[in-house]
């Protein structure tokens, strides 16, 4: 079994691992080893949440990755939102196969969207935005919001240093990431096979999200374009820059 590609998947600030369910679901039915391990900024250790750092949200993805590691071969590291920046982190520091980052916050908050589903609750007077506006606001603590931050200012000191392929996806509808976040995180790495997507909408719940089905695929292309790259076979099967199904400018 140690031949196999193993998928660390690593949730967002608050998150579960329930959120990356359909993702590792689906990686396994495509024959990868899958690991989603839970962090200690998940809303489920939230007793002590409050009481840790960015350095252990970390360490206990760390410890997932160690524990891939020793059943795999080779790991590939997703990670989403708040976990896109760990994913980035490990992408320096430990000798992976590859990184995919995903809706990664290294500009947090996108004020266009918020206005936008504002206006809409105002039209249809259902407020379901407004009041998911005003729990995420008040949801953390002091602590742990300038911890977060203390990540994103860390994270982005390191992009250079990225050198492992990389495939970027960013939702375009997302509120709490604005889409400028993923062309910064293009522009910074290094890495000589790099992918930039764009979807109409990914959210934290991937189950609700329009485009997930067509968004796995491409995950499971893009590991597969690492692999062929290693075994000597020059198939581009991703273009590098594109907005759904056309090319960005």
């Amino acid at each position: 079994m140690k031949y196999r590609i193993g998928c660390l998947i690593i949730h967002g600030f608050g998150g579960t691992t329930s959120d990356v369910e359909p993702l590792s679901k689906y990686l396994q039915s495509k024959g990868f080893i899958t690991f989603c391990p839970s962090l200690k900024c998940s809303v489920k250790n939230r007793r002590t949440f409050s009481s840790t750092n960015y350095k252990d949200w970390i360490e206990s993805a760390e410890a997932g990755l160690f524990y891939l590691k020793s059943k795999c071969k080779k790991v590939v590291v997703i990670g989403f939102y708040m976990g896109g920046l760990i994913a980035l982190d490990f992408a320096t520091r430990f000798k992976n196969f590859g990184v995919v980052a995903i809706n990664v916050p290294i500009y947090h908050w996108d004020v266009k969207n918020i206005y936008y589903n504002i206006l809409i609750d105002f039209k249809t007077r259902d407020f379901n935005n407004v009041k998911r506006y005003i729990k995420s606001s008040t949801e953390f603590s002091i602590s742990e919001l300038v911890n977060f931050r203390m990540l994103v200012g860390k994270t982005k000191h390191v992009l250079e240093d990225v050198k492992i392929p990389i495939f970027i996806a960013q939702g375009l509808k997302d509120y709490t990431v604005n889409y400028k976040s993923a062309e910064y995180i293009y522009k910074k790495v290094s890495s000589n096979l790099k992918v930039l997507k764009y979807y109409d909408k990914l959210a934290m719940d991937l189950s609700v999200c329009s485009d997930y089905h067509l968004f796995f695929a491409d995950i499971e292309r893009f590991i597969k374009q690492i692999i062929q790259r290693e075994n000597g076979v020059n198939n581009k099967i991703l273009p590098s820059y594109m907005y759904l199904s056309g090319i960005y400018n």
